[in-house]
């Protein structure tokens, strides 16, 4: 066994103390480590407690470079307001996630190329297919009475001679002259939501990350892979032109997320250069 190329890991949730703006002030352990004095001195001065623990990844390792040991802290991993959960339930969560995507009623987010509103001193630009709802004059009393008599689009309003029920003479007059030079050919419209995965469709390679920052969810929480990841991505780098740069190992308290048998399996699966090591 050796001690040069191991690194050691573990994750770190603490409740946080601070004053008021007017009061606040660092706080420094005693020789033991303990912070009850500097709590003790803080008091009287509006004290609050974070609502929020402070969640992160912290690793430390001693490596061996041309004979030389030195004790180095490697680069923390944020996850603050989120739990960390296994890939059973991640996997469950982002199937929830992308089935609420596809049944959105949020059409601005998910649909691509719509009627947008011309900027001040610009003509609008209509499409055949656009939706009446695009024209000044029709509201949704309006809309339907077009949509009662199947006239849904500009073109069908362009088509049509006669006003329909609903619609003064002046008012259709303005809004068929609204539509005179339709441009040729449709609109085309995207919508993400008809897609298998709508992340994927509309943010491309980078879609898992965009909706873990965006689903209600997946926002909450992080995969345990992530914290893995981050491990063996910084415990290689730190290890790069040491003695140990391919025979160093992690060490890891028994996590339950991470030696569950799934992600045990996942492991595996994965390459690695070193090996990870702990007890339970």
């Amino acid at each position: 066994m050796y001690f040069d190329g191991v690194a050691w890991w573990d994750e770190s949730h603490s409740e946080t103390w601070d004053g008021d703006v007017k009061g606040y002030q660092w706080m420094f352990p005693d020789d033991d480590g303990n912070y009850d004095k500097a709590i003790k001195n803080l008091r009287g001065r509006n004290m609050h407690k974070h609502t929020k623990e402070s969640r992160f990844l912290a690793g430390v390792c001693l490596i061996r470079r041309q004979g030389e040991l030195v004790g180095i802290r490697l680069p923390l991993l944020f996850y603050i307001g989120k739990n960390v959960i296994n890939i059973n339930a991640y996997k469950k969560y982002k199937a929830g996630a992308i089935l609420a995507a596809k049944e959105s009623e949020e059409v601005h987010k998910w649909v691509e190329g719509t009627y947008k509103p011309p900027a001040e001193g610009e003509k609008s630009v209509f499409y055949k297919n656009d939706p009446v709802t695009v024209l000044d004059q029709v509201g949704s009393t309006r809309k339907d009475a077009l949509e009662k008599r199947n006239n849904e689009t500009v073109w069908d309003v362009i088509r049509r001679k006669t006003p329909p029920k609903g619609f003064p003479d002046t008012v259709w007059n303005a809004t068929r002259n609204e539509v005179q030079h339709v441009t040729a050919g449709k609109r085309k419209i995207k919508d993400h939501r008809e897609a298998a995965n709508p992340y994927e469709s509309k943010y491309g390679e980078h879609w898992e990350a965009e909706m873990n920052e965006r689903d209600p969810v997946l926002k909450k929480v992080v995969c345990v892979t992530v914290l893995i990841d981050h491990m063996m991505r910084e415990t290689s780098t730190a290890h790069a032109d040491t003695d140990r740069a391919t025979d160093w190992m992690i060490y890891h308290d028994a996590l339950n997320q991470m030696t569950d048998k799934e992600t045990r399996v996942w492991m595996k699966q994965q390459t690695l250069q070193g090996k990870i090591s702990g007890r339970g």
